[in-house]
Parts: structure tokens; sequence; C-alpha cells
């Protein structure tokens, strides 16, 4: 598996709602679906191994990937892009059930909006791992 660049976010929620609704907590927060998944497999995996990573058993679960563009106001007023990547996978119980959802980023800060307006609408967050890397400035002596 090769992957180019890593993701920075991370977050999992307990949802418990109906796939549909799901789709349009996220649509109403901003996110929008924009492409196939088969170039982002590689990360997919990687989104699956770090929700195991962390205790939550999802066996018996069906997942369903989707690649989105999060457009959101940028927390960094000096941010050239208003919006972000985003990576989602759903898994629900056989019944349609959405028992969790997984969201990671390729840029740290990418989605904090989106956590708190996904809390608000009752989900809850489990897990959430940010990378804040700092470039560090080199002075001249």
């Amino acid at each position: 598996m090769r992957v180019s660049r890593g993701l920075k976010a991370f977050s999992i929620y307990k949802v418990g709602k109906d796939r549909d609704v799901v789709l349009i907590d996220l649509q109403v927060a901003g996110v929008e679906n924009i492409s196939p998944t088969s170039k982002y497999r590689p990360y997919f995996a990687i989104l699956e191994n770090t929700v195991r990573e962390n205790g939550l058993d999802v066996n018996g679960l069906v997942h369903e990937d989707y690649v989105c563009r999060y457009k959101r106001l940028p927390e960094n007023p000096e941010a050239k892009s208003k919006s972000a990547l985003l990576l989602i996978r759903l898994f629900s119980d056989k019944r349609g059930v959405v028992r969790y959802v997984a969201i990671s980023a390729f840029r740290s800060g990418a989605f904090s909006a989106l956590d708190m307006f996904l809390q608000r609408a009752g989900w809850k967050r489990i897990f959430h791992v940010e990378i804040a890397l700092k470039r560090a400035r080199v002075s001249s002596v």
C-alpha cells in the first residue's frame, strides 16, 4: 500500500441515526460528496485500522466510504483555501442505522467547526486527534 501524504486529523463519532439522516446532517453542515473513493482506497484502509486500534468493534457492520469537500470559513484568516478534503466512513448495522462515523482530513484544524456542528446535532465524539506541525524559524546569529 503506497500512501503519499499523511492524514493529519481524525475523529470517530457514535451516531445511532438512519443513514439518510446522517447524510443530511453532513450536508447541512457544509459537507459535499465530490468524488469516487478508488483513488483514496489506501487511506480508507488506514481509517479502518485506526477505528479498530481505538477499540471499536465494527465486526458485522457494513461500511460506506465518501470523499467529500467541506466548505467552511477558515479558522485562520490568512488561509488560502476555504474548503478541506475529508474522508468519511460510515459504519451501519443491517437495519441501516449508522452506529459510527470516522472522519479524517489531510490538514489539521480542517474540521473544528464541523465537529462542533455534529456534536450539537447529537453525534457523540468518541475520539479525536490532530497532528499540527510548526516549522522552526532559523534565526541568523
